[in-house]
C-alpha cells in the first residue's frame, strides 16, 4: 500500500480553482436552493467572487430579494485606502447590473428591492437628466423616456446603462420616472441650478453611507476609521496607561453591548430544515412543486453537510471556524509554553465568561481586518484570528515579564486578570504596542550601523549620497507609517547590507510586524539553507530575537 505523503493530503484538499467546476460540483445537490438561501451575506459574496460574478447566474438565481441586498451592501463598497471610509463604487454596481441583466424579467424587481434612495444615488453618478416641458436639451443625443431626456456621464457604462434604464421602463414605469424626477438637472423654482442638484444627491449618498455603517455596525462589522482610531490609540498611549487599564474605551464598550444584544435577540438553534411559510420570491422557481416529497431533516443534514465539504475545499469558508480552534491553528504551532499562555489562560475560564473573551477577540478580529495590513496585503478572516491570537499572548508574555513570572507561574494570575474586562482587549492592546515598536527600532539600527561615507559624498558622487541619505529617509517614512515606500528603500542601503539582512528587515519594518523564519536559527547552528516566510510574533522571546538582530546589525 502507497504510504500517503502530508503533502498527498495537502493535495487531495487543495482549494478548487475553476469556478465553473465549483458550479457544476454544487448543482446537483437537491438542497441547493435552500443552502443558498441559508448563507449568510459574507460567506455568499465569498462565494461569489471565488466562482466569479460573471458566471454565477445559477447562483444569483437562488438569492432572496433580501440576500442580493446584503451581498452588494459588502461587494459595492471600497475603501480608498487603508483606514479610509468605504465609498460606493460605481464601476462594481455597472458590473453587477450587467451579470443581472441576463434575467430580464428579474432585473426591475431586484433594482426595486435595493430601494429607490439607492438607485437615485447611482443613476446621479451615472446619468444627467433633463425635463423636456421645462427646458430645451442642449444636445439632441441620449434617449427619451417619457419627458425627459437622458444623457451619459460615463460613456464606457452607457450601452448597459440604456439597457437598465429601457427595462425599468418596461417593468416599472413608475419607480422610473420617481427617480428620473429628483435626477432631473433642469433648472426650477425650488432649484436654481445643476450644482444645487448635485449637493442634494451627494448629501443623499452621504445619508446612505452613514446608515450603511450604523447597520454594519450593529451586525458586528467595525468600520475603517473606527478600527484605525483603535489602533492608532493602542499604538499611541503611554504603555504605562495600558497596563492600568481596567475598562473598556467608550467606543469598545458601546460596540460589544450592542453586540451582545443582538446576538440575544438573532440567536436561533441551527437547522438546515426548511423554513416554515411560502420561500422568498426570487426562489419561487427553484422550490419543489407541491407534489414532490420533501426531503426529510435527517436528508437535509447530509445534502448540506455535502455542499459545506465542496465550498470548504474550494476555500470560500475555512475548514474550522470555531474560535477556539482559531486560536490554536496549525498555521502556529506551539513553540514553547509562552507561546501557548493566553490559549491555556482561556481554556480553564469558565463558559459564560469564556464567552465574552471569544466576543472580544472577535471583535478585534474585526479591527484588524478594517483597519490594519500585514506585510502590505489586507488580512483574511482566519488571518486576523491568528494575528489577533498571537498579539495578545504577546500582551500576556509582557505582563508575566512584568510579574516577574514565567509561563508556568502566571498562568493563574493571567486567568485571574481574563475574567474580567478589558480581558482579551487590554493583553492585544499591550501586545500591539510591542509590534509598533519595531518599525522605529529597525530604523534606528539602521542609521546606527550604516557606514558613513561623507568624504566621497564631498567628490559629489550622487551613488553614495542616495545610500547616505536611505537610512534617514527610512525613519522618515516609518514615523509617518508609510511602511510600503520605507521598504522600498532598504534596496538603496549600502552594499554592507547582506541581501538576507535586508529581507529580514523588510519583513520587520510593516505595519504588522512579523517574525522571519531565519531568525529561528539557533545561536552556533549551521544553516544549510536560508528559511523564507514568517509567522506571526507572539512571544517576548520572540521580542528578544529580533532585538539581538538589530543589535548585532
Amino acid at each position: 500500500m502507497k504510504k500517503t505523503t502530508k503533502l498527498d493530503k495537502r493535495l487531495s484538499t487543495a482549494p478548487l480553482h475553476s469556478g465553473s467546476e465549483l458550479i457544476r460540483q454544487i448543482a446537483g445537490s437537491p438542497q441547493l436552493a435552500t443552502y443558498i438561501q441559508k448563507l449568510p451575506a459574507y460567506t455568499l459574496n465569498k462565494l461569489i467572487e471565488t466562482v466569479g460574478l460573471e458566471d454565477s447566474q445559477e447562483i444569483l438565481a437562488l438569492v432572496s430579494a433580501e440576500q442580493l441586498k446584503e451581498v452588494l451592501d459588502i461587494s459595492l463598497w471600497h475603501g480608498q485606502g487603508l483606514g479610509q471610509r468605504e465609498e460606493l463604487d460605481i464601476d462594481q454596481f455597472m458590473r453587477w447590473i450587467e451579470t443581472l441583466r441576463e434575467d430580464e424579467d428579474m432585473l426591475a424587481p431586484r433594482l426595486i428591492a435595493l430601494g429607490e434612495d439607492f438607485i437615485v444615488v447611482c443613476l446621479a453618478r451615472l446619468i444627467s437628466v433633463v425635463d423636456r416641458t421645462v427646458a430645451t436639451p442642449e444636445d439632441d443625443g441620449g434617449i427619451s423616456i417619457d419627458n425627459y431626456q437622458v444623457f451619459p456621464k460615463i460613456e464606457k457604462h452607457w450601452h448597459v446603462v440604456v439597457e437598465m434604464l429601457l427595462n425599468l421602463s418596461r417593468h416599472a414605469a413608475d419607480f422610473l420616472l420617481r427617480a428620473l424626477a429628483r435626477c432631473d438637472f433642469t433648472p426650477s423654482v425650488g432649484r436654481q441650478n445643476q450644482e444645487e442638484e448635485g449637493e442634494e444627491t451627494a448629501l443623499l449618498e452621504e445619508d446612505l453611507t452613514g446608515e450603511r455603517v450604523d447597520a454594519r455596525s450593529a451586525s458586528g462589522y467595525v468600520d475603517p476609521v473606527s478600527a484605525t482610531l483603535f489602533l492608532m490609540s493602542a499604538k499611541t498611549q503611554p504603555l504605562a496607561s495600558l497596563l492600568s487599564q481596567r475598562h473598556y474605551d467608550v467606543n469598545t464598550a458601546d460596540f460589544l453591548e450592542k453586540q451582545r444584544q443582538r446576538l440575544a435577540l438573532a440567536f436561533r438553534p441551527p437547522s438546515p430544515a426548511p423554513d416554515a411559510g411560502s420561500p422568498p420570491p426570487l426562489l419561487a422557481a427553484a422550490s419543489p412543486a407541491p407534489d414532490h416529497p420533501q426531503p426529510s431533516e435527517a436528508e437535509s443534514r447530509e445534502a448540506f453537510a455535502a455542499l459545506d465539504a465542496i465550498l470548504r475545499n474550494a476555500g470560500v469558508f475555512p475548514s474550522e471556524q470555531s474560535a477556539t480552534r482559531l486560536l490554536t491553528s496549525d498555521a502556529e504551532p506551539q513553540r514553547s509554553p509562552s507561546s501557548s499562555l493566553l490559549t491555556t489562560a482561556l481554556s480553564r475560564l469558565r463558559p459564560d465568561i469564556a464567552s465574552e473573551r471569544m466576543a472580544e477577540l472577535a471583535y478585534l478580529s474585526n479591527i484588524m481586518m478594517s483597519g490594519a495590513t500585514v506585510q502590505g496585503k489586507t488580512i483574511t478572516e482566519m488571518e486576523a484570528a491568528q494575528i489577533v491570537s498571537a498579539t495578545g499572548n504577546l500582551g500576556a508574555c509582557y505582563l508575566a515579564e512584568q510579574w516577574g513570572e514565567d509561563a508556568a507561574g502566571a498562568g493563574a494570575r493571567l486567568q485571574r486578570e481574563l475574567e474580567k474586562a478589558p480581558g482579551v482587549v487590554r493583553l492585544f492592546q499591550i501586545g500591539y504596542q510591542l509590534l509598533c515598536s519595531i518599525p522605529v527600532r529597525c530604523a534606528e539600527a539602521i542609521i546606527r550601523s550604516a557606514p558613513q561615507k561623507q568624504a566621497l559624498l564631498d567628490e559629489f558622487d550622487y551613488e553614495y549620497e542616495e545610500e547616505i541619505a536611505a537610512p534617514y529617509d527610512i525613519m522618515k517614512l516609518v514615523r509617518e507609517n508609510r511602511y510600503g515606500e520605507a521598504k522600498m528603500l532598504t534596496d538603496n542601503l549600502p552594499a554592507e547590507f547582506h541581501g538576507s539582512t535586508i529581507a529580514v528587515l523588510r519583513t520587520l519594518i510593516d505595519a504588522t510586524p512579523c517574525f522571519p523564519h531565519v531568525l529561528e536559527a539557533q545561536a552556533g547552528s549551521k544553516n544549510i539553507y536560508v528559511k523564507k516566510g514568517y509567522r506571526h510574533i507572539s512571544t517576548m522571546e520572540d521580542i528578544a530575537k529580533i532585538h539581538a538582530f538589530l543589535q548585532g546589525l
